[in-house]
């Protein structure tokens, strides 16, 4: 289950991340904003990571893990369509906080779930596996289903992330 937990976490992430570019573009952002743009989201990340370090066990694990998936489930379905400049920054930089905030909680649950380290050795291919595997399929899928298909590979992989994780977590 740690394995499906991580493969399934980054490959729903790595599907919109991939495509973050693509979305910008189809919502009619200039090709010229969206450089800056994404360098800006990845700061968001930034910040995700800090104030998982910060919070820590203050909510336990169960609760921040459900509660970014949940959240980045509705932002990855706000993330289509025509976007304005401002709207596309917000709903992907809440995406790249969760993303980054969440993460470290899932490796702890790993971590525990397993005192060998087996687990938070095998999360490493799994997670790399997940990263190729998400943008992968979205792009063998695009040309059939359009953008849509971001969000729907996004949306079933975080679910299926969610899932795994729970009985992982003591």
């Amino acid at each position: 289950l740690s394995v499906c937990t991580m493969f399934f976490f980054y490959a729903g992430e790595n599907a919109v991340w991939a495509f973050l570019e693509v979305i910008a573009e189809e919502g009619g952002i200039a090709n010229s904003d969206i450089g800056a743009l994404l360098g800006t989201i990845g700061l968001a990340g930034l910040a995700g990571a800090a104030c998982a370090v910060v919070q820590a066990e203050k909510l336990g694990r169960l609760f921040p893990i459900l509660l970014t998936i949940g959240i980045q489930v509705v932002v990855v379905i706000l993330l289509q369509g025509n976007l304005e400049t401002m709207s596309f920054l917000y709903l992907a930089s809440i995406f790249n906080f969760l993303w980054n905030y969440c993460a470290p909680y899932l490796f702890a649950v790993v971590a525990d779930s397993d005192s060998s380290g087996r687990a938070v050795a095998l999360s490493i291919p799994a997670l790399g596996a997940g990263l190729t595997a998400g943008p992968l399929v979205v792009g063998v899928l695009l040309p059939n289903f359009g953008l849509s298909i971001v969000n729907t590979i996004a949306i079933v992989a975080l679910v299926l992330s969610a899932i795994a994780v729970l009985p992982l977590i003591r």
